[in-house]
């Protein structure tokens, strides 16, 4: 007989700045409180302390769950992953089978959007709920369950997994009459291997990331001084905050509204879907509903001596007790005085996309498209302009790498080690995003220096190897659309890169392959914006690549009509709003699109070979180790004496039939466009070949 078993650990946790806490086993601090166990068969639980301050069950009391969570065939939780790190890091071994009722809630969503917590899955499903309440005033004095009264910590422990159980059969229920078990079940396999990859961890080289961080920081401090030179030339003496979108709009527009209530409303920005507004009538509605902002000259405000500060004085005469900001200045010490000239850059808006609240946008997708424009209209000319727009879209990265990189990866290295978190239940797709960094989110190839400072952990004698599936999405949108030719050029080995930077070029857009590499499917996820140049190759995508386009048309028609597209795998997307549009298209167009070739191929094939390979792995006995994992490509820790087994391994179970075979297996699915990898190793992330 299956044993099915709950499990539920509740633990200590170190609180740190800013109100966060670090809860993670790998935390020194934090100590195992109590695990829970229920037998989804038998009913029969347990729930026994470890380390409690009042409550100590013997040894042998705890290792008789240690034996049952051991036998067990499948371990079931709410966000499992969790618990699993916790077990292992007590001693309790496990790799067998588990089903995360997360994962079942969040699949069954069918990527809308609803909260997936234990309370709240129960409470939709109209499920005896856990009893949260009965710890909240421990937790508001900052009382852990390490030294909350331990019948309070059992009483909510049994809850915990009684609820879990419960909801884990309601979903089981619910997934007899769907195409959606497939999914549910490799969603399940790749949590076991996303839990080895949190809790082993990567090893991160502390003294690079310091020259990486001093490199970011020399670099900041430069664009920061020029782009406040240009601020200096083209405003006078405004000052301009290089993070407040706001001013930022006022120096490349050289436009501010008069009004801004009635700005949004002229736009109508409150609307999700905005009326397009033709380009001679919106040039009139900035003209008029804007004023053109002036270059200024400042001087010390002489009502409060330059302080900012003012000491009103009562009717009597005598002052009041404390100082009040200076209304002439507004607190700044410095009054402005607007001279005849134009202030700002003085590029007009492209068009009414661009409006919004205090102003134009500045974000850097846009401010990226406003570069490319005005060097396709003359780069001499705009020299200034392409220049202020490349280097403030530069800074908000660099401070972007500095924050979310630099800082999040000291923050959660311990001893060396990176341990970050991966999601699989944020996205719509089933794609993964991380945090604590956002491994995800990283720039791809070798242009990110951060990634100089991952290593391997056996220092000298380790390797990293990286593999990646070549154009993974564009195979599948060619497998999915039974486009021929695209299917042809996959067969073929087209170079589809060289193809794109040779038409932006031809548009009048000079582009390299690297770069044309983010324009080349933008149209696959029905894309329409950018330069006049990458419109044109939009429209050209669509009508080179016919097969895609009537799959477009296919995937709208079936979620107006069944209000839910189902994939080849069974996963399922439901859009209960889709209806058609004016035009032709529907609602959420850009999403019933996008949805099916990202969810399977990244969320469906990668994850399918992923958990092949770590089975391989085992079956083999190596101690080389998948460390993280991007989307479509894989990071391997490989001792130097296994690399050359562990490439041939790799190419063995990834290889185009073996992927094949795999997916016809677990599917069903004739894959007739071949998936291939392509492999690199190196010493560090970064230095790869």
């Amino acid at each position: 007989m299956t044993i099915r078993l709950v499990v539920d650990v509740e633990n200590s946790v170190t609180h740190l700045e800013n109100r966060r806490i670090d809860n993670r086993p790998h935390n020194k601090n934090n100590d195992l409180v109590s695990i829970g166990i229920l037998n989804v068969d038998t009913g029969e639980e347990d729930y026994v302390a470890v380390y409690h301050n009042e409550k100590a069950h013997s040894a042998d009391r705890r290792a008789e769950v240690k034996n049952k969570i051991q036998s067990a065939d499948i371990l079931i939780g709410h966000n499992i992953k969790y618990d699993l790190q916790w077990l292992w890091a007590s001693g309790i071994e496990y790799d067998g089978m588990v089903y995360d009722t997360m994962i079942g809630e969040y699949i069954l969503a069918r990527g809308e959007r609803v909260s997936i917590s234990l309370a709240n899955s129960c409470e939709r499903r109209g499920l005896e709920n856990k009893k949260s309440d009965i710890t909240k005033e421990y937790w508001d004095k900052g009382i852990g369950y390490e030294a909350m009264p331990w019948d309070i910590v059992e009483e909510y422990g049994r809850a915990d997994i009684r609820a879990t159980r419960d909801l884990y059969l309601d979903q089981l229920k619910e997934l007899e009459g769907t195409t959606l078990m497939a999914t549910v079940n490799l969603t399940n396999n790749m949590c076991m291997c996303l839990s080895e990859i949190e809790y082993k961890g990567l090893a991160i080289d502390m003294a690079k990331l310091d020259e990486v961080e001093f490199d970011y920081r020399m670099e900041k401090k430069e664009l920061t001084r020029r782009l406040q030179e240009m601020v200096h030339s083209y405003m006078g003496d405004t000052p301009v905050n290089l993070s407040s979108p706001e001013q930022i709009s006022s120096m490349v527009f050289s436009y501010v509204p008069r009004d801004k209530k009635n700005h949004a409303m002229l736009y109508q920005l409150d609307r999700p879907f905005r009326p397009k507004i033709a380009s001679a009538k919106f040039k009139d509605m900035v003209r008029k509903g804007c004023k053109k902002i002036k270059k200024t000259i400042a001087s010390h405000c002489n009502t409060c001596n330059g302080t900012g500060r003012l000491r009103k004085l009562r009717k009597d005469g005598s002052p009041y007790k404390n100082e009040h900001t200076c209304s002439y200045c507004g607190g700044s010490g410095m009054r402005y005085f607007e001279t005849s000239e134009t202030a700002g850059l003085n590029i007009f808006p492209p068009d009414s996309t661009w409006a919004t609240a205090n102003g134009f946008s500045t974000d850097k997708t846009k401010l990226r498209i406003l570069s490319k424009q005005l060097t396709a209209l003359n780069a001499e000319k705009y020299s200034d302009a392409i220049e202020f727009l490349e280097k403030i879209v530069r800074l908000g990265a660099v401070e972007t790498y500095l924050s979310s990189f630099v800082e999040g990866i000291r923050k959660r290295t311990i001893d060396g080690m990176l341990y970050a978190e991966f999601n699989q239940c944020r996205t719509s797709t089933g794609r993964l995003s991380s945090s604590s960094p956002n491994m995800q989110n990283m720039p791809r190839g070798n242009t990110f220096p951060v990634k100089e400072a991952f290593v391997s952990r056996y220092g000298k004698d380790g390797t990293l190897l990286e593999f990646d599936f070549a154009q993974l999405e564009f195979r599948v949108a060619a497998f999915l659309s039974e486009d021929q030719i695209a299917m042809d050029e996959i067969e073929t080995g087209f170079d589809v890169h060289t193809y794109t930077a040779n038409y932006l070029t031809e548009q009048g857009q000079p582009t390299s392959r690297q770069d044309a590499k983010g324009r080349t499917f933008a149209p696959l996820y029905g894309a329409m914006s950018g330069t006049p140049a990458e419109r044109a190759y939009n429209a050209h995508f669509i009508e080179k690549y016919y097969g895609i386009r009537k799959w477009h048309d296919k995937l709208q028609t079936e979620a107006i009509k069944n209000k839910t597209i189902t994939l080849p795998t069974g996963r399922q997307f439901a859009f209960p709003n889709a209806r058609r549009t004016k035009t032709g298209g529907s609602t959420n167009a850009t999403k019933i699109k996008n949805y099916p070739v990202q969810a399977l191929a990244t969320a469906d094939i990668v994850p399918l070979c992923l958990v092949a390979l770590r089975d391989a792995l085992l079956k083999n006995k190596l101690k080389s180790t998948i460390v993280n994992t991007v989307h479509d490509s894989v990071l391997l820790d490989c001792l130097n004496e296994e690399v050359e087994a562990v490439k041939k391994l790799v190419e063995d179970v990834l290889s185009p039939t073996s992927t094949k075979d795999r997916i016809h297996l677990y599917y069903n699915i004739n894959m007739n466009v071949p998936l291939i990898i392509e492999t690199k190793t190196g010493d560090n992330w970064l230095n790869m070949a």
